[in-house]
């Protein structure tokens, strides 16, 4: 059996700011981050603070341009790929403040962007009916 993953979150507001979150019109994928600026939002500053964030944690994510982005992930030459994209490095995870509900102990964080809300619909519901249960029968 393999061990599970605990990965340390990098929170894009602490490096761009709650004025840079709100300028962003909308951020694509996970883990990975697309940033879609808004039309009055100067991009090219929040990029610059990316790309020095990344330089100075090379361990934590690279940030890239549609210009800059590795031939291998084949993102370049679409429309519908964003202008900045943040790509975390193994055992990080990119999030922002409002995305991390909380912790239900033990390390077991409940993100707000679930991959499928579905899944974490059922999460939660057997987490909260094991904690009912055993409340019930003390």
């Amino acid at each position: 059996m393999t061990d599970t993953s605990d990965p340390e979150l990098v929170y894009i507001d602490d490096i761009i700011g709650e004025k840079g979150m709100k300028m962003i019109e909308h951020d694509d994928g996970w883990p990975s981050k697309g940033l879609r600026f808004s039309a009055v939002a100067n991009a090219s500053y929040y990029l610059q603070q990316l790309q020095e964030a990344g330089q100075e944690g090379p361990e934590k994510f690279s940030v890239y341009t549609k210009t800059t982005i590795p031939g291998r992930y084949h993102f370049s030459h679409s429309e519908r790929i964003a202008p900045i994209y943040v790509v975390p490095k193994l055992g990080y995870v990119l999030t922002d403040r409002s995305e991390n509900l909380g912790s239900l102990g033990k390390g077991v964080r409940i993100p707000r962007n679930c991959v499928t809300r579905i899944i974490c619909a059922i999460f939660l519901m057997l987490v909260l009916s094991s904690s009912i249960e055993s409340r019930v029968r003390q």
